[in-house]
């Protein structure tokens, strides 16, 4: 007989279609970046990781693995896979309607969350490059472009991490597979081993950009550009992308991380932002813009380990801060049917490497 592991012995249970269904008692990892470590391997394995919970925003973890149903996208090329990632269908048309038809077909469509704990359905990614199935832009870099516009994965089960410790949510028999699964044993990997981080583009082009955005401003086209340049590293030799996460969330835990291995590509996250939050009436932001922390007297940038110390906020980025969430405001005015009255909040979240402004609802 296989000995428990040594973490505190808790219930795991399974949300069923009335209320939640208690399978079993096993002992489940307390940890969900240890919980997703005993899913090396598995075809889809997704970690969605609140790493710090200070700021009211990192309250639940998931963790999952092996889609039942999967939905790439690339284009206007639509691929649906089956439970082991073989293609069972393929069609052409517009991505928007069918990662709509996806969601509903697995009843995750964008409605009012229903009270009590998240019980997620359809875990993934949509690239920024989807963008392009619904506005005519440039073309973007060659390096990378094999990767999906989306990848969305419905899972039978789905472990959950908050304030009453672990459970499992999803459809019985998944939950018993991904049970077992999450007793296996956590095995030492390491991460992949890379070559050095340089821009994918070069420098001439990347100031032509900057000299391109001068004139914009200066003719009053714009007011505010944010101009990204992309840096590439080779993997020089494969490893387990989690190792990599881990050493991000101790590094800079932030409430929105996550790991998630798609079909062709891994993804790494880690991030302070709240895109939207919708709760009835009210819709909640709270973007990443800010300041790297500076000293008293507020005229030169602080450097040293005193800069995760939430000593400034907002210093020297007020005017830019409101200009951003204005542009927010104005964006939700114009997506929304209805009159919309915006609240500032100046409680701010401060991370090691920048100061954000504060959430508006």
């Amino acid at each position: 007989m296989r000995p428990r592991p040594r973490e505190a012995q808790r219930r795991w249970l399974c949300a069923a279609n009335l209320g939640e269904l208690e399978v079993t008692a096993r002992a489940l990892p307390t940890d969900p970046v240890a919980a997703c470590a005993r899913l090396h391997g598995r075809r889809g394995r997704v970690l969605l990781h609140s790493a710090r919970d200070d700021d009211a925003l990192g309250a639940w973890s998931f963790v999952a693995a092996e889609p039942h149903d999967t939905l790439i996208v690339r284009g206007r090329s639509i691929v649906r896979l089956d439970a082991a990632g073989r293609p069972r269908q393929r069609t052409s048309g517009d991505p928007i309607a069918a990662i709509s038809r996806f969601l509903d077909e697995h009843g995750a469509s964008l409605q009012a969350a229903a009270p009590g704990a998240p019980a997620p359905r359809v875990l993934g990614y949509l690239g920024y490059d989807l963008g392009r199935s619904i506005e005519r832009l440039g073309a973007g870099p060659a390096l990378g472009d094999d990767c999906p516009d989306a990848w969305l994965g419905a899972y039978g089960a789905v472990a959950r991490w908050g304030a009453d410790g672990p459970t499992l949510c999803g459809e019985p028999t998944a939950c018993q597979r991904l049970g077992e699964l999450l007793q296996g044993i956590e095995r030492p990997s390491l991460p992949p081993s890379l070559g050095p981080l340089t821009a994918d583009d070069s420098a001439d082009h990347h100031l032509a950009r900057v000299e391109r955005i001068l004139e914009y401003l200066g003719a009053g086209d714009v007011y505010q550009v944010n101009l990204a340049r992309r840096h590439v590293a080779r993997v020089r030799m494969p490893g387990d992308a989690l190792a990599l996460y881990r050493a991000l969330a101790q590094t800079s835990p932030a409430p929105y991380g996550g790991l998630l291995e798609a079909d062709g590509v891994s993804l790494i996250s880690s991030s302070p932002e709240r895109f939207l939050h919708i709760d009835g009436e009210h819709v909640e932001t709270r973007p990443i813009k800010g300041t790297r922390p500076r000293d008293d007297d507020g005229r030169r940038v602080s450097v040293g380990a005193h800069n995760a110390l939430p000593r400034v906020a907002l210093h020297g980025g007020g005017p830019r801060s409101g200009a951003w969430l204005q542009l927010l405001r104005h964006a939700l005015i114009l997506a929304g049917s209805r009159g919309l009255r915006s609240d500032m909040h100046r409680d701010s979240a401060c991370y090691p490497i920048v100061h954000p402004p504060p959430m508006m609802k």
